[in-house]
C-alpha cells in the first residue's frame, strides 16, 4: 500500500494539491482512510452474522459517528486495532444485544449517554491537539450523543425496534472504548 500512497502523493505535489511539508498527514490520512474502508468489510460481515441487516447497519454507523469525535482506545498496530475491535464486536453485538430489553435499552442509553457527554472526547497524550480543537471536539461529542440518544430512543418509540436496539449497542461500545482509554491511561499513570 506504501508504494501506492507515495506515487499519489508525488500527483498531488505535482499538481500543486498539497505541500510538499504536508506530504506526511496527507498519506496518514489516506492509509488511514484505505486501511479503514479494507477493515469495514469484516466488521460488517461479523455484525450481519451476529444481528440483522438493520441492526447491524445502525451499530457501524452510530459507532463510526461516534467514535470519530470522542476517541476512546487506540491499539499499538493495524492488527491490534482489528483484533480487539473485532473481540469487542462481538461482545455487543453477540452478548450485549441479546440482553436488551426495555429496562436495559433505557439503562444502556443512559448511562453510555452520560459517560460520553462528561468525558469525551479522550486525548491521547501523542495528539498535540490546541485548546481550541478539545473545546470543539468536546462541543460535537456533546452534541453527537445527545442527537444519538435523542434518535435512539425516537427509533424505539416508532417501533423501530431493530435500528433502536443497533444504535444503542454501538453507543453502548464507543462508550466502552472510552472508558477504557481512560482506564489504560489512568493505569500507565500509577
Amino acid at each position: 500500500m506504501t508504494p501506492f500512497i507515495s506515487k499519489l502523493s508525488a500527483i498531488c505535489i505535482k499538481k500543486k494539491l498539497i505541500e510538499p511539508e504536508d506530504v506526511p498527514w496527507f498519506e496518514y490520512g489516506v492509509e488511514t482512510r484505505i486501511a479503514t474502508a479494507i477493515s469495514m468489510i469484516p466488521f460488517t460481515l461479523l455484525a450481519v452474522r451476529l444481528s440483522d441487516i438493520p441492526t447491524a447497519l445502525a451499530f457501524l454507523a452510530i459507532f463510526k459517528f461516534l467514535r470519530a469525535r470522542t476517541s476512546g482506545y487506540h491499539a499499538n498496530s493495524f492488527l491490534g486495532c482489528i483484533s480487539v475491535s473485532l473481540i469487542l464486536e462481538l461482545l455487543f453485538l453477540g452478548v450485549f444485544l441479546k440482553q436488551l430489553n426495555a429496562v436495559t435499552f433505557y439503562l444502556s442509553n443512559g448511562i453510555s449517554f452520560t459517560i460520553i457527554f462528561f468525558l469525551a472526547p479522550f486525548i491521547h497524550p501523542n495528539m498535540n491537539f490546541s485548546e481550541e480543537e478539545i473545546l470543539a471536539l468536546r462541543y460535537s461529542s456533546k452534541k453527537r450523543i445527545m442527537l444519538t440518544t435523542l434518535l435512539a430512543l425516537m427509533c424505539d418509540f416508532l417501533n423501530y425496534t431493530a435500528v433502536a436496539r443497533g444504535l444503542t449497542t454501538g453507543t453502548a461500545m464507543a462508550a466502552f472504548m472510552l472508558c477504557l482509554a481512560y482506564y489504560i491511561d489512568w493505569r500507565k499513570s500509577t
